[in-house]
């Protein structure tokens, strides 16, 4: 028998357990559409959309096949050249939407006449460098120009659909298109723990580090130029906010592709990383929520994610809870036992980086965990790693 779980599909037998991964990417390309032709679509979608959102408030159900029901005769009526396949896609995205805030009434979605639309391979095809896709009415033909560094993922990949963007500023569509294909099997191996920071990156368990030194002081540099540009008023000045926000976003897109790619061709198959969801809902004071919320922690780990995918590596979590105030050699828990980027342990009088101790503790937390039969699934071989799971001195200290 088989169970579906998000993006993976297990097959249980008698003997062995085997995890296949879904792996996604998505290459993002300009075209020459008509404003004619797909802004009024685009506008069309998004009253769609909403439609759907307000109709699953009021019944309090996400259910795809009731909406369906209740809305599909009304819509096929009010846009009656609006393609089946694709407000079966709207009716989906916006379900989705729903379900994904848990009818949550203050973060209701809602889209604009400008909004990106989803289109599923019911209303959009490639054959080749040709693309076909629906509109209002005839099917539109385009042939895309695709860079040499997405070529081997267009010409080997399976598409799967795309996004339809459009970019005000620089009134051009793009198109983000979706691909997947089956994952490497994960190999057993040696575990690294990663800890993440505001003043270090990242430090690992085995002591290397990426300091954050001058990524902060180029963060502080836009966060000055921010706030003399937004005191300034004009719309010159708003215009210089919004690139000086594109550039800062690139930058930190671009930090981040280079600090997980150098962890993941580490000689390492497990990396293990805590748990950081609400971090930055804490109240921690102005000063340091500003430093939280501007802290890429989650776009680290989904560079992370999938590039350690394409390797046949992978990523697991522990609690985070105690990381920074355990001592890795004994296991005695206090607050006072850390002081900044100072780990000095009042029982036993280990000391080291704070930061190095927390990433141990994260690795260790994991093997703990294996041994004990609660990771995932597909458990690394910890044999030999730690004879004695209760012991905190461990052989990847190194």
């Amino acid at each position: 028998m088989y169970s579906q779980l998000m993006n993976r599909v297990i097959f249980f037998d008698y003997t062995h357990i085997l995890v296949l991964y879904k792996m996604r990417r998505t290459i993002k390309i300009p075209v020459n559409f008509s404003e004619n032709k797909f802004l009024p679509l685009m506008k069309i979608c998004a009253s769609i959309f909403n439609m759907h959102v307000e109709y699953a408030y009021k019944v309090n159900s996400y259910n795809k096949t009731k909406a369906h029901h209740a809305l599909y005769s009304q819509i096929k009526t009010n846009y009656h050249n609006i393609p089946t396949g694709l407000l079966q896609s709207v009716r989906d995205t916006a379900m989705e939407a729903v379900k994904s805030v848990k009818l949550n009434p203050d973060k209701k979605p809602c889209k604009s006449d400008r909004s990106a639309v989803r289109f599923d391979t019911r209303c959009v095809a490639i054959r080749g460098n040709l693309l076909t896709i629906s509109t209002l009415e005839k099917r539109e033909k385009i042939l895309l120009k695709i860079p040499e560094y997405f070529q081997e993922i267009f010409n080997t990949w399976k598409f799967t659909g795309l996004q339809l963007i459009y970019k005000f500023d620089k009134k051009k569509f793009f198109v983000a298109l979706n691909y997947q294909k089956e994952g490497p099997d994960f190999k057993d191996g040696q575990i690294l723990g990663i800890d993440r920071g505001l003043k270090n990156i990242v430090y690992c368990s085995n002591g290397h580090s990426v300091s954050g030194k001058d990524r902060n002081r180029m963060k502080r540099k836009y966060a000055f130029n921010r706030k003399k540009l937004q005191a300034k008023g004009t719309r010159s000045a708003m215009r210089h906010l919004c690139r000086s926000r594109q550039r800062e976003a690139r930058f930190s897109l671009n930090e981040n592709h280079i600090i997980s790619k150098e962890l993941v061709n580490l000689p390492y198959q497990v990396f293990v990383l805590e748990k950081l969801t609400g971090i930055s809902k804490k109240h921690k004071g102005k000063r340091l929520n500003r430093k939280l919320s501007n802290w890429s922690y989650y776009q680290l780990e989904s560079l992370l994610q999938y590039k350690a995918e394409a390797l046949g590596k992978k990523i697991e979590f522990v609690d985070a809870r105690y990381t920074s105030q355990k001592c890795n050699m004994c296991g005695y828990t206090d607050r006072s036992n850390r002081n900044l980027e100072n780990f000095d342990c009042k029982e036993c009088s280990h000391t080291e980086h704070a930061d190095l101790n927390a990433s141990k503790n994260i690795r260790d937390l994991y093997i703990d965990q294996s041994l004990k039969g609660q990771a995932d699934v597909n458990q690394p071989n910890v044999s030999g790693l730690r004879p004695d799971a209760s012991s905190r001195a461990c052989p990847l200290s190194n």
